[in-house]
């Protein structure tokens, strides 16, 4: 029991979805068992045309429903039932009469063609599908009821409480019909929303992101910097950046090949993201450049890019039968009153390249 509301919060909360054909199984079943009642109203009070349509109508359901388990086809079914519940309606309204209140299962079919229009693979158009079929069932719902106040039922002579209770009961069929329906579209809905916000998530995620490295690109780098500008310039908050570049990469690639270039990006990468806080946020700024931007001074964020380059000096990277060490120069600014954005940045590249220069394998600061 507790397995199953369990399955129930997860479809209620759009976690699961129905496979396609459940919702249709369901509703076959439900079918037949209405009209296994049905059946047994005409039985009762000897409508034999009906009763016997009603069993016949109850052997299909159940079959075609089995037949939608192997086939995994929906299409039929809904097909059948539309054209089934306006036969059945008309047909004892005309025979019985409208007291007894068949044709309000035609305003139920109103949202079974949105739903099954929406839900079926091999609908096309949905909408005007959705529209048509509704102003299809109107004007036979409306035709019926003119026809029926200008004729009169076939079988009159039916006892009154047994008028009475089928309207009551068609009338609450009806109404849990159009709940039925409703529910399982909100569920579907819930489900493609929470679907849809997934895969938002992940594109923006993709488009933020470098697909090599796993970190953040420029494109996102330059929105989390302007961000940081804004606070330091209202709060005062110092913050440091530092750009890296890889000493004789192209030397790397030429030697080793391409992909001993890309395990070397990305072996760095996992470095740079072990040696700095998580608040820092570390990217690929092109190339073999990376930019971290570290929420400290500059004795801090050289103190941190010390770490990093000793770290990235004595790291074994690892390819294919291949093992190799590399070096890095790192240039280092920090966030002054009155400097923008570009200015910061030219700055820690500036001082990145006197570093290469000079030596490489160096950490270039203020001093």
């Amino acid at each position: 029991m507790a397995a199953f509301f369990h399955s129930l919060r997860q479809y209620m909360n759009g976690v699961r979805t129905f496979e396609k054909q459940r919702p249709y199984q369901l509703l076959g079943l439900m079918l037949a068992l209405v009209h296994f009642v049905f059946a047994s109203i005409f039985f009762s009070v000897y409508i034999l045309p009906l009763a016997i349509y009603n069993s016949c109508v109850i052997v299909f359901y159940i079959v075609e429903t089995e037949l939608l388990l192997r086939l995994k086809n929906p299409t039929l079914l809904f097909v059948f039932a539309l054209c089934e519940i306006l036969f059945h309606s008309v047909l004892a309204t005309l025979l019985c009469g409208w007291d007894w209140g068949f044709m309000l299962y035609t305003i139920g079919l109103v949202s079974l063609t949105f739903y099954m229009c929406f839900t079926l693979d091999r609908v096309k158009n949905e909408l005007k599908l959705s529209l048509a079929l509704s102003f299809a069932i109107y004007m036979i719902y409306f035709f019926t009821l003119a026809i029926s106040r200008h004729t009169n039922p076939v079988y009159e002579e039916i006892d009154e409480h047994v008028k009475v209770s089928t309207y009551y009961f068609n009338t609450f069929l009806s109404f849990f019909f159009i709940l039925f329906v409703s529910v399982l579209f909100s569920m579907e809905v819930r489900y493609m929303k929470r679907n849809l916000e997934k895969e938002n998530a992940t594109l923006t995620e993709d488009a933020n992101s470098d697909p090599l490295t796993g970190l953040n690109n420029r494109r996102s780098m330059n929105g989390i910097l302007k961000e940081k500008l804004k606070e330091a310039q209202t709060s005062g908050e110092p913050f440091s950046l530092l750009m890296i570049d890889i000493d004789s990469f192209k030397a790397v690639n030429d030697t080793y090949g391409h992909q001993m270039g890309d395990e070397v990006l990305v072996g760095l990468a996992k470095i740079l993201k072990e040696q700095v806080r998580e608040s820092d946020v570390v990217c690929r700024w092109g190339g073999e450049e990376m930019l971290i931007l570290i929420h400290n001074k500059s004795e801090a964020a050289e103190a941190c890019a010390e770490r990093i380059r000793l770290a990235t000096a004595n790291h074994l990277f690892k390819g294919k039968n291949i093992a190799i060490r590399i070096t890095i120069t790192i240039g280092l600014a920090t966030y002054q009153e009155g400097l923008s954005l570009r200015e910061l940045i030219e700055c820690a590249d500036r001082r990145l390249y006197y570093g290469k220069e000079h030596g490489k394998n160096q950490v270039v600061g203020a001093s």
